[in-house]
């Protein structure tokens, strides 16, 4: 009989116990809701977890808020981001990273000396800066960076000579 009340006691604590859940917000959850961890003070703020809370007016509780969009949450407030979080890019000192917040960027990393900078990679230069060439009756020049050639058609009365387009002779 002792068994059987021992065995009916852990039954309702689990019961209870399934019927408990850590997430104590109240609302949908997907991008707001409000929570009753404490009490707080009217108009405190608060960035959790990525999102803001702020106190409830009867101070008993938080209103839980996901940023909009291009808005991060620092300390009490969502605030602009700086640039997307793991985002890279080109500098005139070489390649950087954007922080996991989006509030910053890291110091640059130069590229090596025979390499420049596209979107945010560096890579093996292909051609001297101001190179002129030539291709199908096209003038070609190298980019600032090294990295690409830039193309400017010839006329149809023209050939490229010497990285220039000119006239053809007797055209």
């Amino acid at each position: 009989m002792r068994g059987a009340r021992v065995l009916t006691g852990c039954l309702a604590l689990l019961a209870l116990a399934v019927g408990c859940d850590d997430d104590d917000a109240v609302g949908d959850g997907a991008d707001a809701g409000m929570t009753r961890q404490g009490p707080c003070s009217v108009g405190e703020s608060v960035c959790v977890e990525g999102r803001l809370r702020t106190c409830l007016e009867d101070e008993t509780g938080w209103l839980v808020e996901r940023c909009d969009e291009g808005t991060v949450c620092v300390e009490d407030a969502c605030v602009p981001q700086v640039c997307e979080p793991g985002s890279r890019e080109c500098t005139d000192e070489g390649v950087r990273t954007c922080a996991a917040d989006g509030q910053s960027w890291s110091s640059p990393t130069a590229c090596p000396t025979d390499h420049g900078c596209l979107d945010g990679v560096c890579l093996a230069r292909t051609c001297t800066p101001g190179e002129t060439a030539c291709g199908d009756k096209v003038a070609l020049t190298c980019d600032a960076d090294g990295l690409r050639w830039n193309r400017a058609p010839c006329a149809a009365a023209e050939r490229c000579i010497d990285g220039a387009c000119t006239a053809e002779p007797g055209g």
